[in-house]
């Protein structure tokens, strides 16, 4: 199945750990959530029950904190729509920033994931108001094998892996010429994808430093994670 061949997609977006995580929790459940990664550990106190149900089921895959918090936000939800307890969340889940990865999929098929690279990244997706003026970092280089894509860059500290080569398609509003691509798979044409798909591209792209000419806005600031 291609993109362009889903009957009605919807756009979602799916938040998980990285595959080299595993957690831990002292003292019960009253006790800290220590999550474990080859640099290190990350600890959150005072874990909440959201919190801990969150983790749970990031460390199965992606999914949709919107079965832990029924008002969950999207990327660009305006903060003052933002829920107290989806508030509270976010700000635990800031705390495990640099082993969260965040994922956009439409309909059935996921697009791409943002993954972080380092300690101490941190993400949040930037609407971009003006897209003729949004462009790829020439830094930025396109990396392809074995069916595997993913775009990143000299100190970016995430790698935005694509799920099948056909999702560079949505980057068609971007100006992409000097991004090395080898494989040629930024000249795709256009994708027949609706406009927030592409949209929520650009802003996540946005979100991790590879594109320019983007704005943050402040009504999306709360999604920093």
């Amino acid at each position: 199945m291609t993109i362009n061949s889903l009957a009605a997609p919807e756009l979602s977006e799916y938040w998980s750990l990285r595959e080299d995580t595993h957690t831990e929790s002292g003292a019960g459940p009253e006790g800290p959530l220590v999550v474990r990664t080859p640099d290190g550990e990350l600890r959150v106190p005072r874990p909440s029950g959201l919190l801990r149900e969150a983790v749970r089921r990031m460390l199965l895959g992606s999914v949709s904190l919107r079965n832990v918090v029924d008002d969950f936000p999207r990327y660009d939800t305006p903060s003052d729509a933002v829920g107290d307890d989806a508030r509270a969340l976010l700000a635990e889940l800031a705390q495990l920033s640099s082993v969260t990865v965040r994922t956009l999929a439409l309909g059935a098929e996921p697009l791409l994931s943002v993954v972080p690279l380092l300690p101490g990244a941190r993400f949040a997706p930037q609407p971009c108001p003006d897209p003729g003026r949004a462009r790829l970092i020439e830094s930025a280089v396109v990396r392809y094998e074995d069916g595997w894509a993913a775009l990143e860059a000299p100190g970016v500290p995430y790698r935005v892996e694509f799920h099948r080569p056909e999702a560079f398609r949505l980057l068609g509003r971007l100006d992409t010429r000097a991004v090395h691509d080898p494989a040629g798979l930024l000249t795709l044409p256009r994708a027949r994808v609706p406009e927030r798909a592409v949209d929520a591209v650009t802003a996540y792209l946005a979100g991790v430093g590879l594109v320019e000419g983007v704005e943050a806005g402040e009504e999306t600031r709360h999604l920093r994670s």
